[in-house]
């Protein structure tokens, strides 16, 4: 059968399956090449964020670089899973691992070690991601045991904090949808204080060297009209992305009293930060030179434990803390979490409930106040 030329070249120049698909879903393509290009990051970070109601918005379909409705649910279930299935009763010991009274592992959690589902004012919903992890120095001789300096236990810590826009209501960020918050390695010495008429055990003074910063790269002087365009209409992927040095290195000094067998008080001092990269220009506080040490000095914590209330055999925890810097009581900031786990059949479920007050709630526009809220799992305490 004879095909005119023309009848030809257009069916080689089409393929009507493929358009086909990609008519059905034009996010197909967008969707692999962010899968396979970047690759997934699904990242574990300090526990006090947020929620003020879910509200729907509105967001453009042809948005590059996000990943399909479907896709997105997929990984976070997948993500969850992952999460929860070991978390039998004996994998979830490891939860109370600092209030034991001398515990000799090596690697261990250091603060809390979360994933949360918040909500902030002034931002779409979003999960809080947290790690916190230490690891002692083992001693030259008997390399099962921590390393001793002059009395002080050396270990190096790791605290990273992480917002993880993935709801399918809206794509909020034009990349990447992992925020990175807070970076904070440090390397400490510990003296475990012995017990005596005036301690407990338990009690122990530190001294670190720390770094702390954001890990984002907009300086707020090279950037200034952007930046202040965008805090004009509110837009958070660019006041998300302003670069911010807490410290390049920061020496402090921290202390905990044991109160009683199951409550405790902390005590860190911030006492010098070298180095910050804080510049404001905007809002109440534009062009005033303040800096970290205005709204965080000192951070005082406390703590307290209770029996499971029969839902389980670990102990439920609450926890307060506040964050004073020079400005005073003026610009402090609060931070509570109520560790509650619960045993479902042969499992234990580590839920948790967040929730953050003030200046502080992350360090790119550390001067505005918020309030958030945030409810999830706990996987170390």
């Amino acid at each position: 059968m004879h095909i005119p030329p023309h009848v030809r070249r257009e069916a080689q120049d089409s393929n009507p399956v493929q358009e086909a698909a990609q008519d059905k879903n034009p996010h197909r393509r967008e969707c692999c090449q962010h899968l396979t290009g970047k690759g997934m990051h699904m990242i574990y970070r300090d526990p006090y964020t947020p929620h003020t109601g879910l509200s729907l918005h509105a967001y453009p379909s042809d948005t590059k670089h996000t990943l399909s409705r479907s896709c997105r649910v997929r990984s976070v279930l997948a993500f969850l899973l992952t999460c929860l299935l070991p978390f039998s009763a004996n994998a979830f010991q490891a939860m109370d691992i600092e209030s034991k009274k001398e515990s000799s592992m090596l690697f261990a959690p250091y603060e809390s070690n979360s994933f949360m589902f918040k909500r902030t004012d002034g931002d779409a919903p979003s999960s809080e991601i947290n790690i916190s992890v230490r690891y002692f120095f083992k001693d030259p001789v008997d390399r099962d045991t921590k390393a001793v300096v002059y009395g002080f236990n050396p270990f190096f810590s790791y605290t990273g904090k992480y917002d993880f826009y993935w709801w399918p209501v809206r794509d909020t960020r034009p990349s990447a949808p992992v925020i990175s918050r807070y970076q904070n390695p440090a390397i400490h010495l510990r003296y475990l204080i012995p017990d005596s008429s005036y301690s407990r055990v338990g009690d122990w003074g530190d001294i670190g060297l720390e770094h702390i910063s954001n890990g984002q790269a907009l300086t707020v002087q090279d950037n200034l009209t952007t930046v202040q365009n965008a805090y004009q209409s509110n837009n958070n992927a660019v006041m998300d992305s302003i670069s911010r040095v807490g410290a390049l290195y920061a020496i402090t000094f921290e202390g905990r009293k044991m109160l009683t067998e199951r409550s405790d008080l902390t005590l860190k001092w911030y006492a010098y930060r070298a180095s910050q990269e804080a510049d404001v220009a905007w809002g109440p506080y534009a062009n005033r030179n303040v800096s970290f040490n205005d709204f965080q000095r000192i951070r005082v914590q406390w703590r307290i434990k209770y029996d499971g209330f029969g839902f389980t055999d670990l102990p439920w925890q609450f926890s307060a803390e506040a964050n004073i810097g020079s400005l005073g009581l003026s610009e402090d900031s609060w931070n509570f979490l109520l560790n509650t786990p619960v045993r479902i059949g042969k499992y234990e479920f580590p839920f948790a409930l967040s929730a953050h007050r003030g200046p502080m709630n992350n360090l790119s526009d550390y001067t505005r106040p918020q309030n958030t809220f945030a409810a999830g799992f706990t996987f170390a305490y």
